[in-house]
């Protein structure tokens, strides 16, 4: 049996477009987005503890963009929380926002020093500079190391990292082998 007249149903489900069911609908949507917008009083926290969590994430290096990605939350809200323009917040918002590790985004530049300490170790084991850059994917008839010396991407230092591991677990000659 069809929805009907003048009912969300029958506009959505019936496709009706008479003006009583566009009415409806437009009253459902009204009332959704008032709710989704403007949530409850009494559903609402206080959003210092967040704050307090995003600066502490901030002296980590963990920007705005990572920590809203992380929370799966609009970086729009967590810089507003963080600046603390946004005062109360949902608490499944708290929660999220309180949830966040400190993982830096792989475009997060750090210091290098530790990881040219590792460059130099490989070095030291006999490897050229071109054959770490080989190594690390560098292609073309120039392959060489292109790091700058102060700062470093997340993502380089995972590669040289990961490299080190796989040198060191392998050796210079290739995998070692049990009772060798």
């Amino acid at each position: 049996m069809p929805h009907p007249h003048g009912t969300r149903a029958r506009y959505r489900d019936g496709g009706c477009s008479c003006l009583p069911c566009r009415a409806a609908n437009a009253a459902y949507v009204r009332s959704w987005r008032v709710g989704a917008l403007y949530p409850d009083p009494a559903e609402l926290v206080d959003a210092h503890l967040a704050e307090m969590h995003l600066l502490r994430l901030q002296g980590q290096g963990v920007g705005i963009r990572q920590a809203a990605r992380l929370a799966g939350l609009s970086p729009t809200l967590v810089f507003g929380v963080r600046t603390g323009r946004i005062r109360q917040i949902r608490a499944d918002t708290q929660a999220r926002i309180l949830a966040v590790p400190a993982i830096l985004a792989h475009g997060q530049t750090v210091t290098g020093w530790r990881t040219w300490r590792l460059i130099g170790s490989l070095e030291k084991e006999g490897f050229t500079p071109t054959r770490i850059a080989a190594m690390l994917g560098a292609r073309g008839a120039r392959q060489r190391l292109r790091f700058q010396k102060k700062k470093l991407t997340v993502h380089t230092v995972l590669l040289v990292r990961s490299l080190y591991r796989q040198v060191n677990a392998e050796g210079p000659d290739g995998p070692q082998q049990a009772g060798t």
